[in-house]
């Protein structure tokens, strides 16, 4: 079943833009959302990935970076797109066992 997060229940991070699907079902269809650029990009989250978080108070955001020397991924996240990210992950939380 794909929902879009009801941002009453998780939070106000939330956007139209967000969704928590099961496994087996169909992705929704954000092919019609304008980007400058596309890149698809596959990480797998293990116990032993590093997960560096670095604050930067002056700017009001923060980069987190998932892996090391040969398999970094780094998100730059303003604090309300942190937010956005939390409450779509903790939504996705709350529907497994």
């Amino acid at each position: 079943m794909t929902i879009t997060v009801n941002p009453d229940v998780v939070g106000d991070a939330l956007t139209s833009n967000d969704y928590v699907v099961s496994a087996n079902d169909p992705r929704p269809n954000v092919s019609d959302i304008p980007m400058s650029w596309a890149m698809s990009v596959n990480y797998h989250f293990w116990p032993d990935t590093p997960v560096v978080a670095c604050v930067y108070d002056d700017e009001d955001r923060v980069t987190v970076s998932l892996g090391g020397i040969h398999d970094d991924l780094t998100l730059f996240l303003p604090a309300d797109q942190l937010d956005r990210l939390i409450a779509v992950l903790t939504a996705a939380r709350r529907r497994l066992p």
